[in-house]
């Protein structure tokens, strides 16, 4: 740690990966997520609601 002035952290994660995966765990593409995606139907469907007067706020709070 104090040799690369790195947090204790860092280091427990490196040797976790270390352990699992190897030397090519250090080296792979990150994992992320994709893009999210609105289907036709979903766009439509929030489309109408706007041009009916609602805000993007109630919208939003309808689908959670």
């Amino acid at each position: 740690m104090r040799a690369f002035g790195v947090t204790s952290i860092s280091v427990k994660r490196a040797v976790k990966c270390y352990r699992a995966k190897g030397p090519a765990g250090f080296y792979a593409p990150r994992r992320t997520r994709g893009a999210a995606v609105l289907k036709p139907a979903v766009v439509e469907e929030v489309q109408q609601r706007l041009d009916g007067g609602q805000t993007t706020a109630q919208i939003a709070d309808d689908c959670n």
